[in-house]
């Protein structure tokens, strides 16, 4: 992000904390000021990267990536980065799901989701594999009835 005024801005240093070891019961009061963001950066060679972040701005984990603090970072090699999505959440348990979530989807489903293409990314959503016609599905084959729905 060369010639952005904020990019010239000194990163401030930020707590990135893996979420294996984030208690949540026990850090309520950090919890109760602190921002929740998942992102998506789209790298130098078109590649997509989804993080998160916990902080009062994303644009400062952006910097930091672009800073390239990490050589072992996934980013560190495919800078400079740009970011393309964010959401802040206020629960830092919606913001883990959030971000394992995209971080399963295929670049097609990123994509649709970045553009705000809702039709797109339902029709991406939709079994390649499971039968239109349920009757047609191993399940039902093998017991004769339909497999119950999850909720």
């Amino acid at each position: 992000m060369p010639g952005n005024a904020e990019a010239s801005e000194e990163v401030r240093s930020v707590s990135h904390r893996p979420a294996a070891s984030f208690d949540f019961a026990q850090d309520e009061l950090y919890c109760a000021w602190m921002h929740f963001f998942v992102y998506i950066l789209r790298c130098a060679n078109g590649a997509y990267y989804v993080g998160s972040h916990r902080g009062d701005d994303v644009m400062n984990r952006v910097h930091a990536h672009n800073e390239g603090l990490d050589p072992k970072a996934y980013t560190f090699r495919r800078r400079p980065v740009e970011l393309v999505w964010s959401e802040d959440f206020e629960d830092p348990e919606d913001m883990v799901a959030a971000e394992r979530r995209l971080k399963g989807w295929s670049r097609a489903k990123k994509e649709a989701y970045i553009r705000g293409d809702l039709e797109t990314l339902k029709s991406l959503a939709k079994s390649k594999t499971a039968p239109a016609d349920p009757t047609k599905s191993k399940f039902f084959k093998l017991t004769g009835t339909k497999r119950p729905r999850s909720s």
